[in-house]
């Protein structure tokens, strides 16, 4: 009863909500939303009022971005959306999925436009979900493929009279090598390797599935990067070359930045519903005791899960009857090998 009392009061003030804004009937043609930075996939938890700390900013998640895209989505005066790709710091696996994030946008029948001024092989993967992508007629376009980098520390320790003494379990547990070697090993370069073939065969045949072009096509066009935007017209990698003070024009249309939008596109309907899926998280580097994060965002260890932490919120959700499922997210590069056994007990469990 009291769930129904809750939904009818939200509805309520959800219908009162819509028709304020519901006000502004022009100008909602294309919202201009940036996409930049790392795009953690939830958002941070919310502050008491006081200041951020100043190594901490403010930054979109991919769990706020989708909410923006389905709103947007689902407001009939919004034709369409111009991400304005800027400096795009996001993993291949965050970049897939506001790659996805796009692709269902444009099911809604709405138009995805992406302006670059710079284009590197994720960001134009990224890029290519869109409808049209176009760019500068000055724009740095260089998806030259893919690479990947590791730092061996062993004659560095050395200066210092250092040696690090770390066993391996078995020749593909290289975590240790940074330490303990100067060089990489063949099962390291083997395992890199298969990484960024996949990666790179998975990015080629997208762009060419996305941009209706053939994988040779694809994969002559990486070979002849770095290449200019008229180039990139002429090969179909880009839709069109223009500046920014074009794009109105082009569009036929005017266009309004997300933030000003912001208190006029309408949300949408949501019921609470008897039942739930919970979302627990194991973020950063995995440890026995509670979860941590540190005030300081030092690189690896700033934010630990602790297996004690997650083993309390599984069961939780076991007692919680309205939980009917659990979406365990892992976003580790591994840790302790107790705390990871006592995590993975509790899920089977």
């Amino acid at each position: 009863m009291l769930r129904l009392v809750k939904n009818v009061c939200r509805t309520g003030w959800w219908v009162l909500d819509n028709a304020r804004r519901s006000l502004k009937r022009k100008g909602l043609d294309y919202i201009v939303l940036p996409i930049s930075g790392r795009y953690p996939e939830r958002s941070a938890p919310k502050r008491l009022p006081w200041p951020r700390p100043p190594w901490e900013k403010r930054e979109m998640s991919l769990e706020e971005f989708n909410d923006v895209l389905e709103r947007l989505a689902a407001d009939s005066r919004v034709r369409g959306v111009v991400f304005q790709l800027k400096e795009l710091r996001a993993p291949l696996a965050r970049m897939q999925s506001l790659r996805q994030a796009i692709l269902r946008f444009r099911k809604s029948g709405k138009q995805a436009v992406v302006y670059a001024t710079q284009l590197s092989t994720l960001s134009y993967t990224l890029a290519s979900a869109a409808d049209e992508i176009i760019v500068p007629e000055s724009a740095w376009i260089n998806v030259a493929g893919l690479w990947m980098e590791a730092l061996f520390l062993k004659d560095t320790l050395a200066l210092a009279g250092i040696e690090a003494d770390i066993e391996a379990i078995a020749e593909y547990k290289t975590a240790g090598d940074m330490f303990r070697r100067a060089d990489m090993s063949e099962a390291h370069r083997e395992m890199v390797n298969a990484l960024l073939d996949s990666h790179y065969d998975w990015i080629v045949k997208t762009i060419a599935e996305a941009r209706g072009l053939s994988i040779e096509d694809v994969i002559t066009a990486i070979n002849d990067m770095p290449m200019t935007a008229a180039q990139a017209k002429e090969d179909g990698m880009v839709d069109a070359v223009l500046f920014e003070d074009e794009l109105e024009e082009h569009l036929k249309a005017p266009l309004i930045t997300w933030e000003d939008a912001r208190p006029w596109v309408k949300r949408p309907h949501r019921w609470h519903p008897r039942q739930v899926i919970g979302v627990i998280s194991v973020e950063g580097l995995i440890v026995t005791g509670p979860s941590r994060r540190l005030p300081i965002p030092i690189p690896f260890f700033g934010v630990q899960a602790g297996s004690d932490t997650v083993c309390q919120a599984l069961r939780r959700a076991e007692r919680d009857r309205r939980v009917a499922a659990v979406v365990l997210y892992v976003d580790s590069r591994g840790g302790s090998a107790l705390a990871s056994d006592l995590i993975w007990r509790e899920v089977v469990r």
